[in-house]
């Protein structure tokens, strides 16, 4: 299960190769002592699932773990974009078409079975400085395939969400899918109140709810129940989240920068981090 936005653009793409294998080595130091300070201000109770079967980590070098362990077997639905996965691990410099982004602030949580020592589940996240603080951007999110539905990615998001806090990020900005948005904002965000609050206005270029209910699979009717009764899409960042965009203020010109996928292919989901 892919629960971002990446996982329905094409591979039918260009690529640029500009940096040199120095800097390349240079970026990929730069991102493990990222995570290693990010992983120095966590303690076990911050770690803990609530699942007896499994235990949270933050990955410093997934690029050295092999095998059933390899968070790209977690990552499988985006598979189209396993270039820029690779380049996002590793703390590179992506650029595709026109696009340039930096994930040289990129972390990886994963949750590890405790029997088999298998991926259960990981998230890619990338951290931006903004003008209301902190904010973590979701890139991939994922659980493996026999795994799925059973509750291991909403104990991931809220661990994620914990470890946000330690960090003194600010809010956690998901970019997702039509089929998607109820998941996130019913699975996850109710559940996850200790830590963190769910913004119920979500942002889209056209402002209107009508495509993502459309959208909407059945065994997600349930969760509609379960949103905030004024949960519903508006078409510029409220005033709570507009701190966290580059040109925060709206109008026609609103793109949804400084993060990875805009207003105009994806829902972008906040939630204030307590």
């Amino acid at each position: 299960m892919g629960l971002c936005a990446s996982g329905k653009k094409s591979s039918s793409v260009s690529y640029k190769a500009s940096m040199s294998p120095e800097e390349v080595q240079r970026r990929r130091d730069d991102v493990i002592k990222f995570r290693q300070n990010i992983k120095r201000k966590v303690n076990k109770s911050i770690l803990n699932t609530g699942m007896d079967d499994v235990f949270c980590t933050i990955v410093e070098e997934p690029w050295k773990m092999k095998g059933d362990t390899y968070v790209m077997d977690v990552f499988e639905f985006f598979k189209k974009r396993n270039r820029e996965i690779n380049i996002a691990l590793k703390g590179g410099m992506y650029e595709e078409h026109d696009l340039k982004y930096d994930y040289g602030t990129s972390v990886v949580i994963m949750l590890v079975s405790r029997n088999s020592g298998k991926s259960v589940s990981a998230i890619l996240l990338v951290e931006h400085d903004t003008g209301g603080g902190k904010a973590w951007e979701v890139i991939w999110f994922g659980t493996r395939e026999r795994k799925q539905n059973k509750g291991y990615g909403c104990a991931l998001f809220r661990v994620t969400q914990r470890i946000a806090k330690t960090n003194n990020v600010k809010g956690i900005l998901v970019t997702a899918t039509d089929e998607v948005v109820v998941w996130w904002a019913g699975c996850v965000g109710m559940k996850s109140a200790k830590s963190a609050k769910l913004c119920p206005l979500i942002i889209r270029k056209d402002g209107s709810d009508r495509k993502w209910k459309k959208a909407l699979p059945k065994p997600y009717d349930r969760k509609m129940k379960r949103l905030p009764k004024q949960f519903h899409a508006v078409k510029t960042p409220p005033p709570e989240v507009r701190a966290f965009y580059t040109n925060g203020g709206g109008g026609d010109n609103f793109k949804g920068k400084p993060y990875r996928y805009d207003t105009a292919h994806t829902t972008h989901i906040w939630w204030h981090i307590k």
